[in-house]
């Protein structure tokens, strides 16, 4: 080749190389994932021990996720499709992890998801450190899945922050952290998919979309905006196959904040009651009633001696707002009353003969709510205990012989999905509706019962005294 020819070449060499422009520097998630991931804990929850009047019972199986049951053995069996030598699960101590949680504060104060926790169970926190601790459960709360924990420190711990959730949009970049498949301190990222989703989980319902693949042990966890701070607490996932989708919902920040300080005021929390039936808004509802658009909720009917009686509300009115918060619908008024605290005033707007009118209640607390207030004792009338494995519904742990659920052959591991038409969110959800049902003095209930994949509907005789 001659020399020309060469130099020829290396000149276009030279001009292809600066016509290219240079690639700028991907952005990385490290500085804030190092920043917050010492905050984000593992929770390890243990059954305790059954009383001996229960050792004739037939009992639900309690396998860990490594146990016999596990994903990894039905999927793989004994061992993963790794390389040969390395272990199938890489901390065999991670067996009985529940799920995650993260700290808020440096006293030691964790937040997770309530159906972790359940009743009289023994709860250990793994740090990113390394440290095991016990802990104790400050409070919980069943209809928004909070539960608050603490644990005795030597040491300042680093602790996250909350953001504003309802300044959150829809398509902000998002990332997680937790302990699916007791993998600890895995990191996650999507985007916030959608906003104010229903999924079926209780009366207060409002969640964040989140598509940051979310699994089995992310639960309690907290996906993060990219300043590293809380926008939700992982809750629940929608998946027909058990694991990840894209489809994940989060409890908003904002939302948990109240639970949070209600939980640690006192261990509980309180929920305004006004005391009115309501009905979601259809266009030709909202037209006919001389509304513009169809928002707001419209008001069926008003129980006798409630604070909406007390305040002058009748049916037919439509509440548009609460303390100048805008109600788009039932589940919005549902939600705005039930975070707010008995005995506080708040102010409705309301549209009612075609004008709009301002009416302020003072609301009550639940009827029924105090400490008098009988235990949710229908399940046990009809020999039904109820566990919790995060799945939906609640699960059966046990069943009473000779009782109306052994009668109508319902077994350990069926799970209620609905009680008389009504989703179940939960174990505590099923035993509350059961008792509500038992209550109002209802002579049969009817569930809605899976088995495997075959669902089916069965009707129990509540036994009166």
């Amino acid at each position: 080749m001659s020399r020309n020819v060469l130099r020829s070449l290396a000149t276009l060499v030279v001009a292809f190389t600066f016509a290219v422009p240079a690639m700028a520097a991907v952005p990385t998630l490290a500085p804030v994932v190092e920043m917050v991931q010492p905050a984000v804990v593992a929770i390890e929850v243990e059954p305790a021990a059954l009383p001996a009047a229960r050792e004739g019972r037939r009992s639900l199986p309690r396998n860990g996720p490594s146990g016999p049951d596990s994903f990894f053995e039905r999927e793989f069996g004994k061992h993963l499709p790794w390389p040969p030598g390395m272990p199938a699960i890489p901390d065999q101590s991670l067996r009985r992890h529940g799920g995650s949680g993260f700290f808020i504060d440096t006293e030691g104060h964790l937040v997770t998801n309530a159906h972790l926790i359940g009743e009289d169970r023994e709860i250990r926190v793994h740090t990113a450190d390394g440290d095991i601790l016990e802990a104790e459960v400050v409070g919980q709360d069943r209809h928004s899945d909070i539960a608050v924990l603490k644990v005795e420190l030597d040491r300042p711990v680093p602790y996250a922050t909350f953001a504003d959730s309802d300044a959150v949009r829809v398509g902000d970049w998002v990332f997680a952290i937790g302990s699916p498949y007791g993998f600890r301190g895995t990191v996650t990222t999507g985007i916030v998919s959608a906003r104010g989703r229903d999924i079926g989980a209780g009366q207060y319902g409002d969640f964040l979309q989140i598509d940051a693949p979310i699994n089995r042990g992310n639960s309690g966890g907290p996906t993060f905006d990219l300043e590293g701070r809380v926008v939700g607490v992982n809750t629940a996932i929608y998946s027909p196959t058990g694991g990840s989708v894209g489809i994940g919902f989060a409890v908003p920040s904002n939302t948990v904040r109240l639970i949070v300080a209600d939980l640690m005021d006192d261990g509980k929390v309180e929920r305004g009651w006004l005391g009115v039936q309501i009905q979601p808004l259809d266009r030709d509802l909202s037209e006919a009633l001389g509304l513009d658009e169809p928002h707001g909720a419209l008001i069926a009917d008003v129980s006798e001696g409630s604070p909406a009686a007390a305040a002058g509300l009748e049916p037919g009115g439509i509440v548009t707002a609460v303390d100048n918060a805008r109600v788009k619908g039932a589940r919005d008024l549902a939600r705005l009353v039930g975070l707010t605290s008995p005995g506080e005033e708040i102010t409705l707007t309301v549209w009612r003969d075609r004008r709009e009118q301002s009416i302020t209640v003072r609301l009550g607390g639940w009827p029924g709510s105090g400490p008098s207030a009988p235990p949710a004792s229908a399940g046990a009338h009809l020999g039904l205990q109820f566990g919790q494995d995060g799945g939906a519904g609640a699960v059966i742990e046990e069943v009473e012989p000779a009782s109306p659920a052994s009668v109508k052959n319902l077994l350990p591991g069926d799970r209620i999905l609905k009680v008389d038409g009504v989703p179940v969110s939960d174990a505590a959800d099923a035993s509350q509706r059961l008792a509500a049902a038992w209550n109002a003095k209802q002579q049969f209930v009817v569930l809605e019962v899976a088995r495997g994949p075959e669902v089916r509907f069965v009707a129990l005789r509540l036994r009166h005294a």
